[in-house]
């Protein structure tokens, strides 16, 4: 990753997280100073960066899982 690698703090927040509904004004400037605002209380769900080779591995696990999901579509 260029960020790390230039020495930046990278946090990947999860993908569970759900909008604020009091938010009054929706887009990327709110989004950001809302995910800000919860990592400062410590309370922003961070997801994992892996490295290369651990995502090169992942890449061809979920391409044999949608391979065998769909093999076995077609047997049923």
């Amino acid at each position: 990753m260029a960020l790390r690698a230039a020495g930046f703090v990278v946090h990947w927040p999860h993908g569970a997280i759900k909008k604020y509904d009091g938010l009054k004004h929706s887009g990327d400037e709110a989004d950001a100073r809302q995910l800000a605002h919860l990592l400062r209380l410590g309370l922003l769900p961070k997801g994992t960066i892996l490295p290369p080779a651990q995502r090169a591995i992942r890449v061809r696990l979920r391409k044999r899982m949608q391979l065998v999901r769909s093999r076995t579509s077609h047997i049923q």
